[in-house]
C-alpha cells in the first residue's frame, strides 16, 4: 500500500507543497479570469452606450436630410 493509499501522507511532504502551489495558482487565474471577464463586460455595457447614441445621432441626420430634401423640392 502506496503512502497516498494509507492516507498517512503529511502536510509538510513536498506532494502537499504541490497542490498548495497547484491551488493557489489555480485561485489567482480565477481572480485574473474573473477580472479580465468584469472588464470586458464594462466595456461592452460602454460600447452599447456609444452605439446607441451613435444610431441616435445617424437617425436624426437622416431625417434632417430627408426634411431637406422635400423642402427644396
Amino acid at each position: 500500500m502506496s503512502t497516498l493509499e494509507s492516507g498517512s501522507l503529511s502536510e509538510s511532504t513536498p506532494y502537499m507543497e504541490l497542490l498548495s502551489t497547484i491551488d493557489s495558482t489555480l485561485k489567482e487565474t480565477q481572480e485574473r479570469f474573473n477580472a479580465m471577464q468584469e472588464k470586458i463586460m464594462r466595456r461592452m455595457d460602454a460600447m452599447t452606450e456609444q452605439l446607441k447614441e451613435l444610431e441616435k445621432k445617424v437617425d436624426s441626420a437622416i431625417e434632417e436630410q430627408g426634411l431637406k430634401t422635400e423642402i427644396s423640392s
